[in-house]
C-alpha cells in the first residue's frame, strides 16, 4: 500500500482469500494505533467497531497495577479487531492505492539472474495456472514459516526455541471493563483478557513449555482446569458465553532472520519472530513496513543507495526491537524479580499511571529504557542500566 501510493507498481500474492481468519494475537499497541492514524485508514478500522482500551490491569504475585498506555503521537489507547476484520480493510485500501491484490495464489518457485532474484513463478491454487512475474524486488512478507526466506536460505539467528503454548477463546457477554486490557501472571501460567469487537473478548491462556504437551493432550480440559486455578476469573468467563472453539500454538521461535540480499528482502515475522506472550507481532510488523517503504523508496528512487538503504532499515529495526524482545522472553519464562522486591517496586508505582504507562512502553519499544531510568529512577523488573544490548543467542 504505502509503495504504491508513492507511485511503483507493486503485485501483492497471498495464498488465502480475504476476509479469511487466522490464528494470532489481537492487540495493537499504541505505536500500531498510530501507524493506522498516519496511513489514513483509522476511519475504517474504527467502523468495524473494534475495542478501544485506554487502561490496563496487571496483576502478579507481587501485587496488581492499573493504568494508561505509553501515549504515541495522540494515541493512548489499544485496540482489538480480530484479524479476519483487519486484514479484509488493509487489503482493500493495497487494492485501493493500486496494489495489483491477487488472492489464492501460491508462490513455489524464484526468478534468478547472475544470483539475483528477478521475480517469482506462482500458481493460482484453484485452476493450477503457472504465471511468473518480474520484480526489482521481491518481498517475503510471509511470515514464521517464509517461503521466500527457505527459497533463498536466509539464515536465522535462533534467539530462543518456542518457550509458551498459547490458547484462546473468544466468549461474548464476559463481565468486566470493556476499557481494559487485563494481565494475570500466575507461574508457570499467565491469563490474558482483552476486549475486541462485536461484544467479543478474548480469553487467552498462556502456559510454559514445560506444561504445553500436557495441556495439548486435551485442550478443552486443560482450558477449563487452567481457568479453574484462578475462581474469580472462571466465574466471569462462564458467565459470558463460548463463541467458537479453542484455537492454540505452541510452536513460535524467537529469531532474527537475515532479511535482505540480492533483489529480495524479508519483512515482519518472516523477518523477526517473538513469542506472542506481548503481543508485539502486529504492531511491529507495520512498523518494520513502514520502515520497509521509506527504504526501499529510497533506493528504487536513486536517492541512495539501494544496498545502503536496506541496511540502515536492518540497523533501526534491531535497535527499535531488541530490548522489547528481552522483555518477552523474560515474561515467555515466567521470569519474576524476588517477591520483595516485586512488592516494594508495585508499591512505589501503583499511584504514578505516568510511570506506569512508560515502563508499558518499554514492552511496544515506544520508551526508550534509558530515558525510563532516568525519569523513574525505581527498581523495575527487567529494566537496568546497559540492558539495551542484543539477546543472548540460545
Amino acid at each position: 500500500m504505502l509503495l504504491a501510493r508513492r507511485g511503483y507498481r507493486v503485485v501483492l500474492l497471498d495464498a488465502e482469500r480475504f476476509p479469511s481468519d487466522t490464528i494470532s494475537t489481537h492487540v495493537l499497541w499504541p505505536p500500531g494505533v498510530a501507524a493506522l492514524h498516519r496511513w489514513g485508514l483509522w476511519d475504517r478500522v474504527a467502523a468495524a467497531g473494534p475495542a478501544l482500551c485506554h487502561n490496563g490491569v496487571t496483576r502478579t504475585p507481587g501485587g496488581t497495577l492499573r493504568g494508561p498506555w505509553h501515549r504515541v503521537d495522540d494515541v493512548d489507547y489499544t485496540i482489538s479487531l480480530r484479524r479476519m476484520v483487519l486484514d479484509a480493510i488493509l487489503v482493500e485500501a493495497a487494492r485501493a492505492s493500486g496494489v495489483d491484490v491477487r488472492e489464492h495464489c501460491i508462490v513455489d518457485e524464484l526468478l534468478i539472474d547472475d544470483s539475483r532474484v528477478v521475480g517469482i513463478k506462482a500458481r493460482e491454487r484453484r485452476s493450477g495456472l503457472r504465471f511468473e512475474e518480474r520484480a526489482a524486488v521481491v518481498v517475503g512478507s510471509d511470515g514464521l514459516h517464509s517461503t521466500i526466506a527457505r527459497l533463498v536460505g536466509a539464515a536465522t539467528q535462533h534467539v530462543a526455541p518456542p518457550l509458551t503454548a498459547n490458547y484462546h477463546q473468544y466468549v461474548s457477554d464476559l463481565p468486566g471493563d470493556r476499557d481494559t486490557n487485563e494481565i494475570y501472571t500466575c507461574p508457570p501460567r499467565e491469563y490474558l483478557l482483552s476486549p475486541c469487537d462485536s461484544g467479543l473478548t478474548i480469553v487467552n491462556i498462556v502456559v510454559s513449555r514445560m506444561l504445553a504437551d500436557e495441556f495439548r493432550h486435551d485442550v478443552h480440559r486443560s482450558f477449563v482446569r487452567a481457568l479453574d486455578l484462578q475462581p474469580e476469573l472462571a466465574e466471569r468467563v462462564r458467565a459470558g458465553r463460548p463463541a467458537g472453539r479453542i484455537r492454540g500454538t505452541r510452536d513460535v521461535p524467537n529469531f532474527y532472520r537475515t532479511s535482505i540480499g540480492p533483489g529480495w528482502v524479508l519483512v515482519g515475522d518472516a523477518a523477526y519472530c517473538k513469542d506472542p506472550i506481548r503481543a508485539q507481532g502486529m504492531s511491529d510488523a507495520f512498523l518494520d513496513a513502514e520502515g520497509l517503504a521509506h527504504a526501499l523508496d529510497d533506493g528504487l528512487s536513486g536517492r541512495r543507495p539501494l544496498d545502503d538503504a536496506l541496511n540502515d532499515h536492518v540497523t533501526a529495526r534491531m535497535a527499535r526491537t531488541r530490548y522489547p524482545l528481552n522483555l518477552c522472553l523474560s515474561a515467555a519464562r515466567f521470569e519474576l524479580p524476588p517477591l520483595d522486591d516485586e512488592r516494594a517496586m508495585v508499591e512505589r508505582l501503583a499511584d504514578v499511571p505516568a510511570a506506569i504507562g512508560d515502563m508499558r512502553g518499554l514492552i511496544c519499544g515506544s520508551m526508550d529504557p534509558q530515558r525510563f531510568l532516568e525519569t523513574w529512577p525505581i527498581a523495575t523488573p527487567g529494566v537496568r542500566a546497559g540492558s539495551n544490548a542484543s539477546p543472548m543467542v540460545s
